[in-house]
């Protein structure tokens, strides 16, 4: 990475900028990956690469990505401000759901190095998805990784599938579901109601942001089984070897 600018923002969740990703460490410090004059390729693409995972165009979804990372939401009070920018966005045919990709796991896959001989800095729980599903929830101290209890605490409010499913959908190791709080706004005016698709392989996460209609919502598990077969892992990459 070109650029590494520290500063102290007392910020608890991961966030990313465009051109730039942006951690933060154990000691609230943020650290800024400068990539704008890096990249060649869109970083939906790289960042896939970076994972091993693929994408397959679908007949369901119309995808759209950039060069850098994309907000989910133009709409200055849209309820999606909060996740930061994106990946990219794959919007279903029927017009009733938007899906927002965000790859965590790329920012660990980018870092492994540097947390590796700076444990300090970052702690074990620094890159969590549990950081991230603690600031989707708004839950517990503002500001502050996910605790252990935390932890313990969202996985109530969380669906985990059968590890069977994982796989058969995405390759993954595991997938689990939550509700994210729309406050009661909408999305553009139409988008009312949320469910967040968490896939992991290898300790790598990616985040799926379901936002529907009050219509769409009903159809959930079909715009699910929509994305199977679209993006997921490639195969035989798994640590357990199966």
């Amino acid at each position: 990475m070109k650029h590494l600018i520290f500063s102290l923002l007392f910020i608890a969740t991961s966030l990313n900028l465009r051109g730039q990703d942006t951690i933060i460490l154990k000691n609230n410090a943020r650290m800024i990956l400068d990539t704008t004059n890096m990249r060649t390729i869109p970083q939906f693409e790289e960042d896939l690469k970076l994972i091993d995972m693929k994408f397959i165009p679908s007949a369901q979804y119309d995808i759209f990505y950039d060069i850098n990372l994309v907000s989910p939401c133009k709409e200055q009070d849209c309820p999606f401000k909060k996740i930061g920018l994106i990946h990219a966005i794959l919007t279903s045919h029927d017009k009733q759901c938007k899906l927002f990709v965000y790859i965590a796991g790329a920012i660990n896959a980018h870092l492994g190095d540097i947390i590796k001989y700076n444990k300090k800095s970052f702690g074990i729980d620094t890159l969590s998805k549990y950081n991230r599903v603690k600031h989707d929830f708004d839950y517990g101290r503002p500001y502050s990784s996910a605790s252990e209890q935390d932890i313990e605490d969202l996985k109530i409010m969380m669906t985990f599938y059968p590890q069977d499913t994982a796989r058969s959908f995405f390759n993954a190791d595991y997938m689990m579901t939550y509700p994210y709080n729309m406050k009661g706004k909408a999305c553009q005016g139409v988008y009312s109601r949320t469910r967040v698709v968490v896939i992991e392989r290898n300790g790598l996460d990616v985040f799926f942001y379901f936002t529907m209609t009050d219509v769409g919502i009903k159809d959930f598990d079909k715009y699910l089984m929509d994305l199977k077969g679209v993006l997921g892992f490639n195969a035989m990459t798994r640590q357990d070897g199966h």
